[in-house]
């Protein structure tokens, strides 16, 4: 009995998924942000940049540093440079598996279940080699 209520407390709170109004067709290669210890679940969501769209926006800018890369993301307010380490990890993702994010953020953001994005393998790189290579 309590399993069950508490099963249906869980599904209570997990967030819907709204196709967002530019879904780009076919496969798309995001990227998600994170502090280096951070691990998530299979059902977790998480807010994936298109990476397309965060090497362009490195290349435009005259010295970015991770601090810059955090705040266009979205995971800090400020630009100032981190203590603690990140990573960026890579997910090529169909289309159909995104969906419109809530997160209020300079770039462009999806969200996407960790067990949808996982499912072609995945790409692990430092943040600072992501930032100096997108340049």
């Amino acid at each position: 009995m309590w399993f069950a209520l508490l099963a249906l407390a869980t599904l209570a709170q997990e967030p819907t998924c709204a196709p967002p109004d530019d879904a780009p067709p076919g496969t798309l290669s995001v990227a998600w942000v994170s502090p280096v210890r951070r691990r998530v679940g299979s059902h977790h969501w998480l807010n994936v940049t298109p990476t397309t769209e965060l090497r362009r926006w490195l290349a435009q800018q005259p010295d970015p540093n991770l601090g810059d890369l955090l705040h266009h993301v979205g995971q800090r307010r400020t630009t100032k440079e981190p203590s603690r380490r990140y990573k960026v990890t890579i997910f090529e993702v169909p289309g159909e598996a995104l969906c419109a994010s809530e997160l209020e953020a300079p770039s462009a953001t999806y969200r996407a279940q960790w067990s949808a994005l996982a499912r072609r393998g995945f790409c692990l790189l430092p943040a600072e080699r992501f930032v100096t290579e997108g340049r």
